[in-house]
């Protein structure tokens, strides 16, 4: 057996190189060929004929699924096997549905792809042993029947030979298509008209029960070759008569043939083989076909087609001449063809009858016709002559097409001429004419009045290029051109009018021709400005809005200073678009260094550096902006520093802490700029919310500092109370002062954080939520108007009106995720059940809440820390447990609220365990511990490999409200 010739496909370069190297490994394997996308694999798998086609499933311009139903389809008899990186229980049926033999995964590819191919191997060497023994078993039979039959067989074997050889040459000789088989159906003689008959030249022995080609029943159905007349002849000795085939030849071309089967007997009547001749009646089928079509299109036609003989008798008559004249086929056929014409017409008759004897053919002759209920019509004639077979007219074949609707419409296209000219002169829009080098042939008062002219005269004759704004000229040339050659589009440009006045303009133009023949462009034109003012100022609010989400999510998340200036500097770029921005703080002297920046030089940075507008301590500092430095009253020094950075224009925006400065940050501007209330107000907003961040980072890190400090006095506790046990006792006791001390910072910076959650969620509900509100209210407003008015912006308003929706959905969730409103309204129990289900929906996790119905309000501060801890809770499930299931049970005991959480996750180790008992855990579970303490209650944590629960016990004081209030109040006052 030979080489089995493979072909690889795959876009990369290093894995077709190791999957040649390793294929090539067998001497019985060899790559014939490789291919980088799908499109080129299909190419050299019909070049190369390969036996076997590795298909990767990920490649361009065609994957490898497509290609490998292109292969199957144009090469049936190729394997093909499909390699592939992706989940074997998504691919393999789709590998399988396309044509491939097999599905291999690139992770198993050396074994899965070495036993694949094995077995191909096994299977070729099968068919290749098949054909051997076939052979061998053939002459093994003769060989037998020479000796059995003896010498004296021979002269009878001469005789039969030479009547085989004369049997054959009458067959070659026929014009028919002819071929024989023996008793098995197996090819054993055919003539050449069979080789021209299938195009090709078969192979003794190559095929049973046909010459090698494909057939078809008459209805376009695969007919099995077991199925054909010659088979069931030699199987069943039925001969099948008058069966229509249809035979598909090699390059493709299909023909019709009727075969006619016949059985070749010995003496004895043993069937030893067939004969089988093919009949072609391509011709008659296609002529058969033509003329049932030629029957269909005359039935189906919409046009009348009559036809006569001379003297004026109809002789046939279509279904739409039933439909057009009111007579039936049985009524018209038979009677004059007058009995359509009116009396006034009938002079139209001769003359036509006149041409049609002299061969003439009489096109699109309009006329009036009388229908049967003697109603009139205006009707197209086309007549022709009607020859026999000697050439000689003998009648006339009429298509009458009924035209009373096209002349209805003329008349009417006339009488509305003028009302269009009315139309177009009174219409609110701009309605011109164009000729293709820009001169401007026509503008009717509309457009007059948007390019300030007074009068046509103004405008009329000139080139309208020169009121198209410049940065729009040439776009608007090409329109012009494209549209008198024939196009059609529309386009958005600016415009200059004569009294300077800019507008942004929509056109929707079509090619005219006038009466001269040339193209002009006919134009449509209406002022869109305020739809694009409205457009940029959605815009402009989605951005900005976004920007200040993205800040507040970064801001929570950000786990170090840096992380905050970088938040906050990709806010200042996103919500005001400046072109260069920093951050400065002050230091310990209070002078104002750079802490963060982007695109400003180390130069400029040294030569501004402590520069500040407000005093240290200046109480309520407001922004400062320069809209143009050139104009500004500054020092000849700073000036030229500004220019040499690009800076044009600026603004000091004040980081307030405890109402006085502790830095600023900038926004730089290339060109000059006009800085608006609401772009003040926004940087305000950014300003505050970075400088809160600010001041809580500081706090965090001087809380770790102060816990640094405390754990190394800790450590060296055991050997000083050795050396000098009364100042132990002092520093001990100064040691759990301080303690206290980070304590109760600790928890005015969550009852500080929760506030500022609250305040941030009641800003953005409060004011950008309503502003929103009443935006998509007045857009209401403006897409009833425009439905009325302008309908061709409603599609526009609508999908504005659908942004503003989403935009108000996004800050409502934003918003409830800082502080759910439900919990102040409503209590704990709504509150817990709105975040359950929403993350329930977004991970997938079932979660179930048990609480009773009596259960009843608690303290607000309470409630808010029940709500924190769960959220916590489950917030570490959906993180790190890959538990897929979590259960929440909350009730009152006496005097105390119990809370427990429980996951079925991994769990953690008994080191992270006792890590966490000992408080050396991270920052959510020490959160949840300062929650916990600061209502003197206790939480415990248990975990093993099937699970993790949670534990919390709370006491409810009746004091607690106000211990919450006057706690929470100088931390506000700080802020």
């Amino acid at each position: 057996m030979g080489c089995m010739e493979i072909l690889i496909a795959d876009d990369h370069e290093l894995f077709r190189r190791g999957l040649r190297s390793f294929l090539e490994s067998r001497p019985e394997w060899h790559v014939c060929g490789e291919a980088a996308d799908g499109k080129e694999a299909v190419a050299k798998a019909k070049e190369l004929k390969p036996d076997v086609v590795l298909l990767d499933v990920s490649m361009p311009k065609m994957n490898g699924l497509e290609a490998a139903r292109v292969i199957r389809r144009d090469m049936p008899d190729s394997n093909i096997l499909i390699v592939s990186q992706n989940d074997a229980n998504l691919m393999e049926k789709a590998a399988l549905q396309a044509g491939a033999k097999r599905y291999i995964q690139k992770t198993r590819i050396s074994p899965d792809l070495t036993e694949a191919l094995e077995e191909l191997s096994l299977e070729f060497g099968s068919l290749e042993s098949g054909s051997n023994d076939r052979q061998a078993a053939n002459e093994d039979e003769e060989k037998r029947e020479g000796i059995a039959d003896g010498k004296s067989n021979r002269e009878h074997d001469v005789v039969a030979q030479k009547r085989e050889q004369q049997f054959r040459a009458m067959i070659d000789a026929l014009p028919a298509a002819i071929y024989t088989t023996d008793a098995e159906g197996w090819l054993t003689h055919f003539n050449p008209a069979a080789v021209a008959f299938c195009g090709r030249v078969p192979e003794i022995g190559s095929a049973r029960w046909c010459i090698s080609w494909k057939i078809f029943r008459a209805d376009g159905m695969p007919l099995p070759l077991e199925e054909c007349p010659m088979a069931v002849a030699l199987k069943e000795g039925r001969i099948i008569e008058g069966a229509e085939c249809i035979a598909e030849r090699p390059d493709g071309t299909r023909i019709w043939f009727t075969p006619h089967p016949s059985l070749l007997r010995d003496a004895s009547g043993k069937i030893v083989g067939g004969i089988n001749m093919l009949v072609e009646i391509t011709a008659r089928k296609q002529a058969e076909r033509a003329n049932s079509l030629l029957a269909a299109i005359v039935d189906s036609s919409d046009d009348a087609i009559i036809s006569k003989s001379f003297d004026g008798i109809i002789t046939s008559w279509n279904k739409s001449a039933e439909r057009i004249f009111g007579y039936t086929a049985d009524e018209a056929i038979g009677k004059p063809i007058t009995l359509l014409i009116p009396a006034e017409c009938r002079g139209e008759e001769e003359e036509i009858i006149a041409r049609l004897r002299r061969g003439e053919r009489v096109d699109h002759f309009e006329t009036t016709r009388v229908r049967k209920d003697g109603s009139t019509l205006d009707v197209s004639l086309t007549i022709s002559p009607v020859r026999d077979a000697t050439g000689r007219v003998i009648g006339a074949s009429k298509v009458a097409r009924d035209i009373s609707e096209r002349k209805l419409a003329e008349r009417a296209l006339r009488n509305s001429e003028e009302r269009f000219r009315a139309i177009v002169t009174t219409t609110p829009e701009c309605v011109k004419l164009v000729a293709e080098d820009g001169t401007l042939l026509h503008m009717n008062s509309s457009g007059l009045a948007m390019v300030g002219a007074d009068s046509a005269e103004m405008v009329v004759g000139k080139n309208v290029y020169d009121l198209v704004a410049p940065q729009d000229r040439e776009r608007f040339r090409a329109f012009n051109e494209a549209i008198c050659r024939g196009a059609k589009g529309c386009l958005e440009f600016g415009i200059v009018g004569l009294d300077g006045e800019y507008r942004h303009m929509e056109t929707h133009a079509a090619p005219l021709q006038t009466r001269d023949g040339d193209i002009v462009q006919l134009a449509v034109s209406r002022d869109i400005t305020q739809r694009k003012r409205v457009e940029k100022a959605l815009a402009d609010a989605a951005r900005q809005q976004k920007a200040l989400f993205h800040l507040a999510d970064e801001l929570h998340r950000a786990s170090s200073l840096e992380d905050v200036y970088e938040a906050g500097l990709e806010a200042i770029f996103g919500a005001l678009e400046c072109d260069q921005a920093s951050i400065l703080l002050h230091d310990d002297q209070e002078v104002m260094r750079f802490v963060s920046w982007r695109g400003l030089s180390e130069s400029y940075r040294s030569a501004v550096e402590g520069h500040s507008p407000w005093r240290a301590r200046e109480v309520n500092p407001q922004p400062v902006c320069i809209d143009d430095t050139d104009t500004a009253d500054l020092g000849g020094a700073l000036k030229a520093t500004l220019k040499a950075e690009g800076i044009r224009a600026l603004a000091f925006i004040p980081l307030i802490s405890e109402g006085k400065p502790m830095g600023k940050f900038m926004m730089y501007f290339s060109a000059r700029h006009d800085f608006s209330p609401d772009e003040i107000e926004l940087s305000l907003t950014i300003a505050r919310q970075l400088a809160f961040a600010i001041d809580r980072k500081r706090a965090d890190a001087a809380l770790r500092e102060s816990e640094e400090q405390f754990r190394k006095l800790s450590k060296s506790l055991d050997v000083e109370v050795r050396l000098r046990t009364g100042e132990l006792e002092t520093r001990n006791t100064g040691m759990l002062k301080q303690s206290e001390q980070l304590r109760d910072l600790s928890q005015r910076l969550l009852r500080a954080q929760d506030e500022e959650r609250r305040h941030i969620a009641r800003e953005l509900h409060d004011s950008a939520g309503q502003t929103l509100t009443v935006l998509e209210m007045n857009l209401a407003r403006f897409l009833q108007e425009a439905q009325q008015k302008a309908p061709h912006l409603v599609k526009d308003a609508e999908e504005t009106q659908q942004l503003v929706r989403q935009l108000t959905r996004e800050i409502r969730t934003t918003s409830y995720l800082l502080h759910p409103p439900l919990l102040d309204e409503s209590g704990l129990a709504s509150a817990l059940g709105w975040y359950i289900d929403g993350l329930r929906e977004r991970s997938g996790i079932d979660i179930t809440l048990a609480i009773p119905e009596e259960f009843g309000r608690l303290p607000h501060e309470v409630e808010l820390v029940v709500f924190r801890l769960v959220q916590e809770c489950l917030t570490n499930i959906h993180r790190h447990s890959g538990s897929k299931s979590a259960s929440i049970e909350i009730a009152r005991e006496g005097e105390s609220v119990f809370i427990e959480v429980e996951d079925e996750g991994r769990g953690m180790s008994q080191e992270r365990l006792a890590e966490i008992q000992s408080h050396g855990s991270g920052v959510g579970i020490r959160g949840m511990r300062e929650r916990v303490r600061q209502f003197q209650g206790s939480m415990q944590i248990e975990s093993s490999g099937s699970g993790t629960r949670i534990s919390v016990t709370i006491p409810i004081r009746g004091d607690v409200q106000s211990e919450e209030r006057s706690a929470i109040g100088p931390i506000r006052a700080a802020l």
